[in-house]
């Protein structure tokens, strides 16, 4: 057998021999005198920097470092510390072992920072604040908490509730009772940008009434207290305010954030005999910076021939594309020969849908021409100036609302169910299924025993105990809530989750 031979590149880039035997030379003592020859010198120095490099480069520290994880990872336990605190809004558990050392990053769990100390968020789960940590056995934990909140969100100041000491001996369940009473809440004070006050005048002679319709930032609405008189905010999330004639203008004064962008235009009912018709002029935008005029004049005739071509859009895209497509088929009908039947099917499927076409076009230009609103889904804050909804819902500060007292067939918790979720027997042998949705699972039009969960339950009387938790307007979020608030109470067998793309859109909507 043949002893291995080691490569090194030479200029050109191709190998040559580094060491071409690694048995020992006869005069091997002597490779480091004078009296060794050049040759077996530089063999020797050669085969010691090969020897240097093969041990830098080898993996022995590596695998070393994973047997000493693997051999850590074995001796973790796991501790799930439980902090019973209702009046706090965020909790995070502050802790090290040892003398409050970090331990090793692959092991912290998600979301731990290092302040010196390792700070864990909690999970809030009903009245409790959760985390589980793992730490090697043998170790001393130290840990306490701060709490930075109260449950509504208002600010306090970092309370501190700890300096707990435990050892570590195996895998543990430690429920905290708080040992502190949280401060009064901070006054939260925000420096809010100051405001410009914009006059803006409208000479419109001819219009009988002119609304202005305005944002700001991309149209979004301002807080209410901030809105002039008679404000209302639409199906868009537009408001809309009626200005008022001096002479021949129309003049309303708005407030808005100096720098902000106001994005405006106006609503216009012409004087005339003919029925309630409005005229858009809008979609002008601009960014005042002090106290100021902004003065628009237009004239009635243009609005309309302009209203009537952008109404005209889509039948002149229609006509377009039709004689696009007609020319199209008349010019391969000349240069291609089809035969008789291939000819047949391309008219029949042209002419089919040239004519439901049609019909969709004059359909959508009369809904344009008459301005009719568009369907908007239920949004948080929709109906909150409206006071025919005040008693069909209240408030809630941890899922945001539920039914009030004017809905029928609600229960305590305000949900649409006759069972109430506090006396709920969990030593039946029924199985529990818990349904989280919106409008469409708490029933919305239909009564509560045609909803979803109610249809369930009387199918499945027998077996099952179905719970409606549907609120219409929640979110993906507030589901979730729903369900750690009543999962304990309940102890669900099956949780079904019924949501539409809407229930995401929600949950920026509910956080801003």
């Amino acid at each position: 057998m043949y002893p291995p031979t080691f490569y090194r590149l030479v200029g050109n880039g191709r190998p040559a021999p580094l060491i071409t035997n690694l048995t020992m030379p006869a005069d091997w003592g002597h490779c480091l005198t004078r009296h060794c020859t050049w040759s077996a010198q530089l063999a020797a120095l050669e085969l010691v920097l090969f020897v240097i490099l093969a041990y830098s480069s080898s993996p022995t520290a590596s695998l070393f470092a994973r047997e000493v994880a693997h051999a850590q990872e074995a001796s973790l336990v796991t501790l799930e510390l439980r902090y019973s605190m209702l009046e706090a809004g965020e909790v995070f558990l502050v802790w090290g072992v040892s003398g409050w050392s970090v331990v090793p990053e692959t092991i912290r769990p998600e979301g731990t920072f290092v302040d010196r100390v390792m700070h864990t968020p909690m999970i809030r789960e009903g009245e409790t604040f959760v985390a589980k940590v793992r730490v090697p056995i043998g170790v001393t934990l130290d840990y306490g908490f701060r709490v930075r909140t109260r449950h509504d969100g208002s600010a306090i100041q970092w309370v501190w509730d700890g300096d707990h000491q435990m050892s570590v001996s195996k895998d543990d369940r430690l429920e905290i009772k708080p040992a502190i009473a949280l401060p009064p809440a901070q006054p939260v004070e925000t420096a809010e940008p100051p405001l410009t006050t914009q006059e803006i005048r409208y000479r419109m002679p001819d219009a009988r009434e002119v609304v202005l319709v305005w944002g700001i930032d991309g149209w979004s609405v301002i807080p209410k207290a901030r809105r002039p008189p008679g404000t209302a905010v639409d199906s868009r999330r537009r408001m809309n305010t009626p200005m008022h004639r001096e002479e021949d203008a129309f003049v309303i004064k708005v407030q808005i954030p100096v720098g902000s962008l106001l994005n405006y235009g106006f609503q216009i009912t012409p004087d005339t005999s003919g029925g309630p018709i409005k005229i858009w002029d809008g979609d002008y935008s601009l960014r005042p910076t002090e106290h100021g005029l902004i003065e628009t004049t237009s004239t009635l005739w243009l609005l309309r021939a302009t209203n009537l071509f952008e109404a005209m859009v889509v039948p002149l895209t229609y006509l377009a594309g039709l004689i696009l497509v007609w020319g199209c088929w008349f010019l391969v009908r000349l240069s291609v020969h089809l035969p008789l039947w291939a000819r047949h099917a391309v008219l029949i499927v042209l002419v089919n849908v040239s004519l439901l076409s049609f019909f969709f076009v004059i359909g959508e230009t009369y809904l344009r021409w008459k301005e009719f609103e568009p369907y908007v889904r239920t949004y948080p804050g929709q109906y909150q100036d409206k006071p025919l909804t005040e008693g069909r819902w209240r408030s809630d500060q941890f899922l945001g609302w539920v039914g009030g007292v004017r809905n029928t067939d609600i229960n305590g918790q305000g949900f649409r169910d006759q069972k109430d979720f506090e006396r709920v027997d969990l030593n039946t042998n029924k199985t529990r299924v818990m349904v989280l949705g919106d409008s469409f699972i708490w029933g919305s039009s239909v009564s509560s025993g045609e909803s979803v969960p109610g249809l369930l339950q009387s199918w499945t009387s027998d077996t099952h105990l179905v719970f409606n938790l549907g609120v219409p307007g929640w979110g993906i979020e507030q589901m979730y809530l729903a369900y750690q608030r009543y999962k304990d109470k309940l102890s669900p067998h099956i949780v079904i989750v019924a949501f539409i793309d809407d229930n995401i859109v929600r949950v920026p909507r509910v956080l801003s």
